[in-house]
């Protein structure tokens, strides 16, 4: 029943004459959006000393606040740094996969079905420990894409902002480029380090963590681990270096608004 134009659009002309030769499940279901969009190509520069990373979830209608934060301490220092969201990229890319590449919800190994909006606020799987190995696997070729490209690039410092609802996947790459580059320092800020108590759960691999508000901190801690510096017991900052008898002290927060 598909007019013979519409096949000649998209098929060649022996396929246009014998519409029957077409499986039905090679069609699906026309859906309005935005797209198509082109999305920016993920590429990680070498020779950083840091490299900012932001990974899903977040909510699809918010910016990340805070790595715009924490990007703009880092233009304030004296290292090389790159910043990289790839929330809205992996956003964008689900979607299209959603719409054009199968007409319908995805489903997970475990047969669970991602949401038609997953990025909402609403969906639980993300902080659901039990989704975490096959919310892995579903969006392995992503993650292996990041994965191999910091790899490549070997960047001194691995920065990445964590969440409750992206603690699964930041502390995989965490791991991963921990076991296959040692050398690399993993430093993590962002909501799930509001406090140094939860925040020493929410995320055991990392070698320093920011507490609270990085504005202040941020860059004078890089800076002196680009130095080779080993800092201990640093305001506002968790350290693998940190004496444990002595108390954890927090940062100084900005007060002039305008400077950041």
């Amino acid at each position: 029943d598909v007019p013979s134009q519409i096949l000649r659009t998209f098929f060649p002309s022996d396929v246009s004459k014998h519409p029957e030769i077409v499986p039905t499940r090679a069609w699906i279901n026309k859906a309005r959006s935005v797209y198509p969009i082109k999305l920016p190509d993920v590429i990680v520069q070498k020779d950083l000393d840091v490299l900012l990373l932001d990974l899903p979830a977040r909510s699809g209608q918010q910016l990340s606040v805070g790595t715009s934060y924490v990007h703009s301490a880092l233009q304030r220092s004296k290292v090389r740094f790159q910043t990289i969201d790839l929330d809205p990229i992996w956003y964008h890319r689900y979607h299209m996969h959603r719409l054009f590449d199968l007409g319908h919800d995805p489903k997970l190994k475990n047969g669970i079905s991602l949401s038609s909006e997953p990025w909402g606020w609403n969906e639980r799987i993300w902080v659901d420990p039990r989704q975490w190995a096959v919310l892995l696997d579903y969006f392995g070729e992503w993650y292996d894409e990041i994965y191999h490209k910091v790899l490549e690039a070997k960047p001194k410092i691995l920065a990445m902002s964590i969440n409750a609802r992206n603690e699964w996947i930041t502390r995989q790459l965490a791991r991963d480029v921990k076991k296959a580059m040692p050398e690399t320092i993993i430093l993590v800020g962002g909501h799930s380090c509001y406090s140094d108590t939860f925040g020493r759960g929410a995320f055991p691999e990392h070698d320093y963590m920011v507490i609270g508000e990085a504005d202040l901190v941020i860059g004078p801690l890089v800076e002196a681990l680009i130095r080779g510096e080993k800092p201990a017991n640093t305001p506002g900052v968790l350290s693998i270096n940190d004496d444990p008898k002595k108390p954890f002290i927090p940062g100084a927060k900005p007060h002039n608004l305008d400077a950041l």
